[in-house]
């Protein structure tokens, strides 16, 4: 999909069955195998300093596609959850957790902004739980739109093709970005994609946006801290994961409530 002749596609992938990581420009070239691990920071740092080289651009968009348990990281394997499990078949005594930390993510953006001399325009996650308020908050300096599930992601494919196009028809990168998460409602809307799953849901944030959340979600925050009966809405609020709070089914179970009521409603606003 897209116009190939002005949209470069490079691509970085490790396997879990050969060794090294390896890197592609699309129709232009062979595989190289460059590094060893993708969830070593210094793998993506190498892989935007070779993206600069050789795909130079005006706009920018990197998408992620593995494993993830948001906060936790991306890339790992072995996951306890129902996702994960029939995909880790190592040996408990000698794996080792291959994460990269959205610390370490954030870090390797800011790179990505030196090597390209520009932020990254748009950000798309094929992970699970990467649409968390900690996702946005590490990479608001780095990337001006995220694109990304809350909940689980069924791994099969995506539609690429229509997911492309946009990105070399649409001038502004939040035209893209909206064309982006369009195509993939319109893809998670066929009953054949979602894969045994009820629903899959994608969102787009702004992280210019994140300005207005802080105030609000920190008086919430403090008076979940202060007061146990409230703390124990958070149980009643998870969806996917239990160590996850639905921010939207949060403030509509705190506005019932009398004293959070107002920073309820500014953080749902």
């Amino acid at each position: 999909g897209g116009d190939r002749d002005n949209m470069h596609v490079a691509v970085q992938m490790d396997f879990r069955n050969q060794p090294d990581v390896w890197r592609r420009v699309v129709g232009k070239g062979t595989w190289v195998q460059p590094e060893s691990a993708a969830a070593d920071p210094s793998t993506l740092y190498g892989f935007f300093d070779w993206v600069a080289t050789a795909c130079p651009a005006y706009r920018y968009v990197l998408m992620f596609w593995g494993h993830s348990r948001g906060p936790f990281g991306l890339f790992t394997d072995r996951f306890s959850s129902l996702i994960g499990s029939q995909f880790a078949e190592e040996d408990l005594q000698s794996y080792v957790a291959q994460t990269l930390t959205l610390r370490e993510l954030r870090v390797a953006l800011r790179n990505a902004r030196e090597c390209l001399q520009q932020n990254v325009d748009i950000i798309v996650f094929k992970d699970c739980f990467m649409s968390t308020l900690e996702t946005a908050y590490e990479l608001k300096d780095s990337a001006t739109y995220l694109i990304a599930s809350p909940d689980i992601v069924p791994i099969p494919g995506w539609p690429y093709a229509e997911m492309f196009k946009p990105l070399s028809t649409k001038k502004e990168a939040k035209d893209a970005a909206f064309a982006i998460v369009t195509a993939l409602h319109n893809h998670y809307s066929e009953k054949k994609n979602l894969y045994g799953l009820e629903e899959v849901h994608y969102s787009l944030l702004d992280t210019s946006a994140l300005t207005n959340v802080s105030e609000p979600l920190g008086a919430v925050a403090k008076r979940l801290s202060e007061d146990e009966d409230l703390r124990k809405t958070l149980s009643t609020v998870t969806r996917g994961d239990a160590a996850l709070a639905d921010v939207g089914s949060l403030c509509k179970k705190l506005r019932e409530t009398p004293e959070p009521a107002q920073d309820a409603e500014a953080l749902e606003k």
